[in-house]
C-alpha cells in the first residue's frame, strides 16, 4: 500500500502513475518501504523525490515494458 504522501507525489507529476505501474511489484514494495522508514519529514521528502527519479529512470531504461 502506498503512503499518502508518496501517492500524492506520483499523482502530481505528469504520467508518473503510469510509470509507477510499469515497475516490478518488488521494486514498488522496496520504494514504499524506503519512504516509510524515514525518520524525519525532511528525509521522507528527499526519499520520495529519489523514488520519483528512480521510477522515471526505470521507465526510460525499459521501453519494452510499456510498448503499446
Amino acid at each position: 500500500m502506498l503512503a499518502d504522501d508518496l501517492a500524492a507525489a506520483l499523482e502530481k507529476k505528469k504520467d508518473m502513475v503510469k510509470k509507477w505501474d510499469v515497475l516490478r511489484p518488488s521494486c514498488q514494495s522496496d520504494y514504499v518501504e524506503l519512504v516509510e522508514k524515514a525518520k524525519t519529514g525532511e528525509i521522507r521528502q528527499m526519499r520520495i523525490e529519489r523514488v520519483l527519479d528512480l521510477t522515471s529512470d526505470y521507465y526510460k531504461r525499459h521501453p519494452e515494458k510499456h510498448k503499446v
